[in-house]
């Protein structure tokens, strides 16, 4: 990491938390909830894993610890599988946690997947999900963008290939579908979390000012992410 980006980090969280102290944004937020779901002795499957970064960093945590995908990024830190998320090849209650990263607003049948992770929890088991929040401003402005001009944006700021940026859907995710899960489930926590870029100072300061203006409760359903634990409803 470069002196100049370390700068720009050590700036950036210093003005959140002056603005907003006690706050947890997106990453913090969500490894905090997926570490509290997991347990040793069950395994975990990491639906749309991508890079496996948090299995990287939380696959002790499970037993085992799997990570899913339609392509393989690069060499996994642990298992890896090759599958679509709709149908798995694993047996029915197999797993004792699953998380979705960003997967959600990609998912063209959300009702089919979320009867695949019913198929596949334990009874009590959790699934962790992250996801865009359709009310944002900021996603609300994406979609209206012509999709070319949209995917070179996304792969600028995020710096990612265009390979890797898939259509979004946005079937589910809204606050109001996302706290009411499907039969079979139990919504355990809501959230609703702002994204900060902490090395671009341009797109920092946007965010942080989003998140400043929906720091009052009735005002978070705005915020860009949705993050969301349920827990598999006992038979």
């Amino acid at each position: 990491m470069s002196v100049e980006v370390t700068a720009n980090e050590n700036w950036a969280r210093g003005l959140a938390a002056s603005w907003l102290p006690g706050e947890k944004f997106r990453w913090e937020l969500y490894s905090e909830c997926l570490a509290g779901a997991l347990a040793p002795s069950l395994p975990w499957l990491d639906l749309g894993c991508g890079p496996s970064d948090f299995i990287a960093e939380h696959g002790n945590r499970a037993s085992p610890a799997v990570g899913v995908d339609l392509q393989r990024h690069r060499p996994p830190p642990g298992l890896f599988v090759t599958a679509r998320l709709e149908e798995l090849p694993f047996p029915a209650g197999f797993a004792g946690t699953l998380s979705l990263r960003f997967v959600l607003e990609h998912i063209e049948r959300p009702g089919r997947l979320w009867d695949e992770c019913r198929r596949l929890l334990a009874p009590g088991g959790r699934i962790v999900i992250i996801t865009t929040n359709r009310r944002s401003p900021f996603v609300a402005l994406a979609r209206l963008l012509p999709g070319r001009l949209r995917e070179r944006i996304i792969s600028r700021v995020f710096d990612v290939g265009r390979e890797e940026i898939f259509p979004a859907c946005h079937r589910w995710n809204t606050p109001g579908c996302l706290a009411a899960p499907p039969a079979g489930f139990e919504l355990e926590r809501i959230e609703f979390v702002e994204a900060l870029d902490w090395t671009r100072r341009t797109l920092f300061l946007g965010q942080l000012l989003l998140a400043k203006i929906t720091r009052p409760r009735s005002l978070r359903k705005f915020r860009s992410n949705v993050l969301a634990v349920y827990r598999r409803a006992e038979d």
